[in-house]
């Protein structure tokens, strides 16, 4: 029960600096270079882990194939 209570001031801190931005603080935004390299970066990690996933699962099935 100690431990949840010692997360009380970590969940209320950013509360207490949301109330004290300026709501009228413009947004910075991405551009289109930073975006088309994390979707190339992004797509490129989950193409990545389809393709390990894939091999793994070939070679297991390739290795339990075997006549012992």
């Amino acid at each position: 029960m100690i431990r949840i209570a010692a997360l009380l001031p970590v969940l209320a801190a950013p509360s207490a600096i949301a109330q004290t931005a300026t709501p009228d603080a413009a947004m910075e935004t991405a551009g289109p270079f930073a975006i088309i390299l994390f979707a190339a970066a992004f797509f490129g990690a989950c193409a990545w882990f389809a393709w390990m996933t894939w091999r793994n699962e070939k070679k297991d099935r390739q290795a339990n194939a075997k006549p012992k």
